[in-house]
């Protein structure tokens, strides 16, 4: 699977979308960093702003779903 690290810097570079890896928040185990194949949104912007965010967003979501 891919990791939050490189989904984000996906979503940058075909989005122009700021996403923070999972594993940036999270701390490591023996097990690993439990927040490696997950990525952060922050909400924080205007819903004029948010709205077409999050359409990119999920877009291209469902593409990187299918690749």
């Amino acid at each position: 699977g891919e990791t939050g690290e490189t989904a984000a810097l996906k979503l940058w570079q075909r989005a122009g979308l700021r996403i923070l890896p999972g594993a940036y928040l999270a701390r490591d185990t023996k097990d690993g960093n439990p927040g490696d194949a997950y990525i952060r949104v922050a909400l924080v912007a205007p819903m004029p702003v948010l709205e077409p965010a999050l359409e990119r967003l999920a877009a291209e979501l469902d593409l990187m779903r299918s690749e």
